[in-house]
């Protein structure tokens, strides 16, 4: 029997993220070329007003026992974790003029005016007169997100996470021609995640350590999501191999899924008496019960846009996505230092649901309101796939080099794409279906021991993906499957030394990530914009640096050395070993004008200590 447990607490900044539009620390303007930057040559500078807050607490406890019999071994497990997260952040709404007329907007603006000073390589930045300008007209500018005035409010997030999982298999003895085994799976999970856009006072922040209550309507809300999702998987399955000659054998396997989804709203409504301070989404022209409603829902999904009254709180939602999963391989051993294989298969993803009221929030104000894409459905389908796989695996030079290989194929059918929308709503995160997709390519790897204490290990692998039907975006048709690397590929040198009872050990790894796109919309010219600017042409010349959103490739260093004994060991790290400077995630927002960008992580080092009992 083996049992882990795990308690974990930790405190970080929040949204290590830049906004790649407008220039780079202070207003922009929709519709010249400075505001659609290239993410590459995007300067990456935190200016915020807001300190970020990430505090995460973790509990796992996992026990597996196995039960060798004569004729199979029963083995089990069970996992159960507990987690909790709170993010405190500056908020997006500056460019939407949520708190434009606010006291507490208009001095900050004035505490900045006539310039200021964040931590800019070399200079200052001058911002024009402390007054907020709105719309379309030629000179028209829009406060940037994270910005170092209350302007943009801040963001408050609340998650919290419960597993529990079991698993029950029994596998037949290896040493026969038929082997088998079968087995069941269970999984419950829960999760409560809450999103609220708040007034920045520039002093009422929250504290995130005695906030985790799932107390987020007592703060300053002025737009909220706010849901609690249920997911109840229960699974069996099985797999016969059969050596069909002494060199061949055929594998057959089947598994079937089913999960029963649940969300569950917990937007207070105006019913409850819960309105927001701030934001009168309705123009004062919500009613209720007759009465004319001075504020808006929390959650603007609550409104019938077209007539401006406010409707019935959104009811929870329930589903059952379920599956059978088969999948064939053959494998042929040729000689007795090569093998060949292909093997076909299904896989599956269960659908969901988004936020309540996230559909009908980018419906009106990105859909009727001059969008070009269809709004995100409340409810996700499941993502489905059927893959075909040939390869090889070979052993030569006497076993001291190993080659293999493959070539593949991959039909999928709705696959689940993250998408972030921003608005007036703020910065709304959903889940899509984008319809048909094709992957195809190739894999190649090798590791080869030179000496008994020197090794080479080398990969490449090259993923072409295609977007074939997109109904969300129907001008993506053609485009590269997001956030899918053109290729990959990775080196690595191993030495290792006998000193007496203890082993030096040294291992240098080199990766390369090539161009990556991640977001559906590429090289197209977007028909409208939020901001009713002319349309944006996100592929532009890539030598004017504008406009571009496609990360160039990378390489990443990591080096350990260390010593190590029988039981123990000290190594010494360094990840990111020339401290290269990459961008690690863009969340695109192509209606907004640009994204937001993530760097990736810098150098890296430090010390393992390890010790087996």
């Amino acid at each position: 029997m083996r049992v882990i447990a795990l308690i974990g607490k930790s405190e970080a900044a929040a949204f290590p993220r830049s906004r790649s539009s407008g220039d780079t620390v202070g207003f922009g303007t929709p519709g010249v070329e400075s505001f659609y930057q290239d993410v590459n040559s995007h300067e990456f500078i935190f200016a915020g007003n807001v300190r970020p807050v990430n505090e995460q607490s973790v509990l796992e406890f996992s026990v597996k026992a196995d039960l060798e019999m004569d004729w199979a071994t029963l083995s089990a497990w069970t996992f159960f974790s507990d987690t909790e997260d709170t993010f405190i952040a500056d908020g997006t709404s500056g460019a939407f003029g949520f708190y434009g007329g606010t006291d507490a907007c208009i001095n900050s603006l004035d505490a900045l005016a006539p310039s200021y000073t964040p931590n800019v390589p070399g200079g200052v930045t001058a911002l024009p007169a402390p007054t907020f300008i709105f719309g379309s007209a030629p000179g028209a500018q829009v406060l940037p997100p994270y910005s170092p005035t209350t302007c943009d409010g801040y963001q408050y997030q609340e998650r919290f996470q419960k597993d529990l999982s079991l698993q029950v298999q029994l596998t037949s003895n290896a040493d026969q021609r038929l082997r088998w085994q079968a087995g069941l799976y269970y999984l419950n999970i829960e999760r409560y995640q809450a999103v609220s856009q708040l007034r920045d006072d520039g002093s009422s922040w929250p504290n995130a350590a005695s906030s985790v209550t799932k107390s987020i309507y007592s703060q300053f809300t002025d737009a909220m999501v706010n849901d609690t999702f249920d997911t109840t998987v229960f699974a069996v399955f099985g797999s016969i191999n059969y050596d069909i000659s002494e060199s061949v054998e055929l594998s057959v396997a089947l598994r079937y899924d089913s999960e029963e989804r649940e969300v569950t709203n917990g937007v207070p409504s105006p019913a409850d008496g819960a309105l927001s301070n701030y934001i009168d989404y309705c123009g004062g022209q919500c009613t209720l019960n007759g009465q004319t409603l001075t504020g808006s829902p929390l959650n603007p999904g609550f409104v019938n846009f077209d007539d401006f009254t406010v409707s019935s709180r959104i009811a929870g939602n329930s589903k059952t996505f379920d599956q059978v999963q088969p999948k064939v391989s053959l494998t042929w051993d040729v000689n007795d230092d090569t093998t060949l294989y292909g093997s076909w298969g299904v896989g599956f993803k269960a659908g969901g649901f988004n936020n309540s009221g996230a559909s009908s929030i980018v419906n009106f104000y990105l859909v009727e309101n001059g969008g070009a894409l269809v709004a995100p459905p409340d409810v996700i389908r499941e993502e489905t796939s059927s893959s075909f796989e040939l390869g090889f695996r070979s052993s030569l030079l006497d076993g001291n080099l190993q080659l293999n290989g493959a070539v593949f194929q991959t039909d999928v059918d709705d696959m689940q794409f993250f998408e972030f929308f921003v608005g007036p709503f703020g910065l709304l995160r959903t889940a899509e279906n984008i319809d048909e997709v094709t992957l195809q390519g190739f894999e190649l790897s090798a590791a080869w021991a030179i000496t008994d204490n020197l090794r080479f290990d080398a990969g490449y692998s090259m993923v072409d993906g295609e977007i074939d039907v997109n109904a969300l975006r129907p001008y993506t048709a053609g485009n590269d499957v997001p956030n899918n690397p053109e290729f990959t590929a990775n080196a690595a040198i191993q030495y290792s030394l006998p000193l007496g009872r203890f082993e030096l050990f040294s291992r240098l790894e080199y990766s390369y990530q090539g161009d990556t796109w991640y977001h559906t919309v590429q090289d197209d010219v977007v028909p409208a914009t939020l901001f009713g600017g002319p349309p944006a042409n996100y592929g532009q010349d890539p030598e004017t640096g504008q406009g571009g959103t496609q990360v160039d490739g990378y390489g990443l260093a990591n080096l350990r050395v260390g010593l190590r004994g029988e039981k123990w060991s000290i190594m010494a790290f360094a990840r990111n070993l020339t401290d290269e400077q990459f961008v690690a995630e863009v969340i695109f927002a192509p209606e907004f004008g640009g994204g937001f960008v993530s760097p990736g992580t810098q150098r890296r080092a430090g010390v393992e200590v390890q010790y087996s009992f």
